[in-house]
């Protein structure tokens, strides 16, 4: 198992009214292959406007 943050960077954090938007999304990977076309597989994101980052350690150590 392995997690991953995944950051979508052409979401603009705030919309125009002050509410905050989700652009930031935990993906969990049960099984292998940990390959970024398999993190994004449900998002509907395009690889190229995002960051993924593996936080599995953090999330095991309890500070994610």
């Amino acid at each position: 198992m392995k997690a991953f943050r995944v950051v979508n960077k052409s979401i603009p954090f705030m919309d125009n009214f002050g509410e905050r938007k989700y652009n930031e999304i935990i993906v969990t990977l049960y099984q292998p292959p940990y390959e970024d076309e398999n993190v994004l597989n449900k998002t509907g994101w395009k690889q190229k406007d995002v960051t993924i980052t593996d936080i599995t350690m953090e999330i095991r150590d309890g500070n994610g």
